[in-house]
């Protein structure tokens, strides 16, 4: 009752490209590769913070099988949307000097639906964050060898309503950690104690 297009996708680069709607690169065949997508100095709005259907870039795999993979952006800026990256079931995610301004919800989502994912490198750098609607970085459940870089990154005015500016669902044994430099604003909240910073 439905086809799926069986995709072979590598070294894509967006430079300089101004995106008013969704870009959404997502797989629900286990057969698809998607394999080092960057953006870099790129605009991404969608103008609608409320509905969450508007993330302004969505990489997303539906398997849990490391296929799709290598995701950075970089110098880019988000504002009015109901989230600013949002990922699930991604190995290498990498989000570096970017400015997000005004989203409903999250900045960056790193999710994992219902089962813990080996995201490998993990590195979110160098972003400025204004007005974040809910959790600047949202996690789902991380599984074991991930390696996650949190470092200097400022925010403002963000967090959820009881403060929180980070959380995963849950973090496995065996991750590693380099977590430094961060500005959240004063009073916020890191739910998970490992993802808080260590200086």
């Amino acid at each position: 009752s439905a086809y799926y297009l069986s995709q072979k996708l590598k070294n894509i680069s967006f430079e300089n490209l101004k995106f008013t709607s969704k870009v959404d690169f997502a797989t629900s065949s286990a057969d698809t590769e998607i394999d080092g997508v960057n953006f870099r100095k790129c605009s991404f709005t969608t103008g609608d913070i409320s509905n969450n259907n508007n993330q302004a870039l969505r990489y997303y795999n539906e398997a849990n099988n490391g296929k799709v993979k290598n995701l950075t952006v970089d110098q880019c800026k988000f504002n009015d949307c109901y989230q600013g990256v949002y990922t699930q079931k991604i190995n290498g995610i990498t989000v570096t000097n970017c400015i997000f301004d005004t989203t409903g919800h999250n900045a960056i989502a790193i999710q994992s639906s219902s089962e813990a994912v080996n995201h490998k490198a993990v590195v979110i750098t160098g972003n400025t964050l204004t007005n974040i609607g809910d959790r600047i970085i949202r996690f789902g459940d991380v599984g074991s060898d991930t390696q996650i870089t949190i470092q200097n990154n400022t925010a403002t005015n963000s967090g959820d309503s009881s403060g929180e500016v980070i959380k995963a669902q849950s973090l496995a044994e065996g991750i590693t950690y380099n977590i430094s430099g961060n500005s959240w604003g004063e009073g916020k909240i890191v739910f998970n104690t490992e993802l808080s910073d260590t200086q």
